[in-house]
């Protein structure tokens, strides 16, 4: 059987692999929350980028280090009743010209219909 020839420089690399154990759903531009720092009960405007049902993507003005432990507080769509939902952050990298950018891993998983509500 014949071979195809591999693209240029992908001899000897690994296909990317996506780690996220949940599906991220992007959400609307400018989808507000507010995140509380659990270590100095300081609240913080956050920009929410994507959600899961394990973790979510944030834009914050402020870089928080790996570990930090935090409250991610967002309103349900339909109800505009206050989410809160513990977790901490796995990664803090640098997004010019929007800010930090987060990720969240969330303490336990949020139901599908409350994903389907902070989406809407």
């Amino acid at each position: 059987m014949p071979t195809l020839p591999s693209p240029s420089g992908a001899l000897g690399r690994r296909p990317a692999r996506n780690r996220r154990a949940t599906i991220r759903y992007h959400c609307a531009p400018a989808t507000a929350g507010r995140v509380c720092l659990a270590e100095d009960q300081e609240f913080q405007r956050a920009w929410v980028d994507n959600l899961s049902r394990g973790g979510a993507g944030l834009y914050l003005s402020k870089p928080v280090a790996d570990g930090v432990r935090l409250v991610l507080q967002m309103r349900q769509g339909s109800s505009r009743s206050l989410c809160e939902v513990p977790g901490h952050v796995v990664h803090s990298t640098l997004k010019e010209p929007y800010g930090w950018y987060l990720g969240i891993v969330f303490e336990a998983q949020l139901s599908d219909e409350i994903l389907d509500d902070l989406l809407a």
